[in-house]
């Protein structure tokens, strides 16, 4: 048996997980090596050492400073993460909002009628966008600005709800096409 094999051996015994055949190896190989005789001795040595001591308590300030740890892990991936979600939304606006312009560039080079209609469909979503950064302010507004607030938030989240409801029920009225139709 080499050396390696044999400190392997040592650990399985110590562990007692070693079968008896490995006990019975072992046994062999160190009656005729003295270095892992030695490394046998010093392992044993260590093992009663450490089932001789008396078990120690930890500091009573451990388990808080570990949870602050892991909350300040915690707060900075979720910090991370916003930044990350901040990053990709705006990288996907900057790809929607060049979208329109390479379209109307390339409607330029081949037919100006095109670009016309395009052009115009840009103003007309650029007016939307307006709108609705007006009403995002107003919105911002009236949460910041006083008692009102809730109040406007729940309008919100209830004329949100209506909206929801309303698209649900145009989509179950809209034919789909599949199956015959009803007239």
């Amino acid at each position: 048996m080499s050396c390696p094999r044999a400190t392997e051996l040592m650990y399985l015994a110590l562990d007692e997980e070693a079968t008896p055949d490995e006990r019975s190896e072992l046994r062999e190989h160190l009656a005729a090596c003295d270095a892992c005789a030695a490394e046998w001795r010093a392992l044993q040595a260590v093992e009663g050492l450490l089932t001789r001591a008396q078990p120690v308590a930890p500091p009573a300030t451990l388990a808080p400073s570990v949870m602050l740890g892991v909350e300040r892990r915690r707060r900075s991936q979720a910090r991370w993460q916003r930044l990350r979600s901040f990053l990709y939304v705006l990288v996907g606006c900057l790809a929607l909002a060049t979208a329109p312009v390479l379209l109307i560039v390339s409607a330029l080079e081949h037919n100006p009628l095109a670009a016309q209609v395009l052009t115009g469909l840009w103003a007309d979503i650029a007016a939307i966008m307006r709108a609705l950064m007006g009403v995002c302010q107003t919105f911002t507004r009236a949460l910041t600005g006083g008692p009102l607030g809730v109040l406007a938030l729940a309008w919100v989240l209830l004329a949100a709800l209506f909206a929801v409801a309303w698209l649900r029920l145009v989509a179950k009225a809209r034919p789909t096409g599949i199956g015959p139709r009803a007239v």
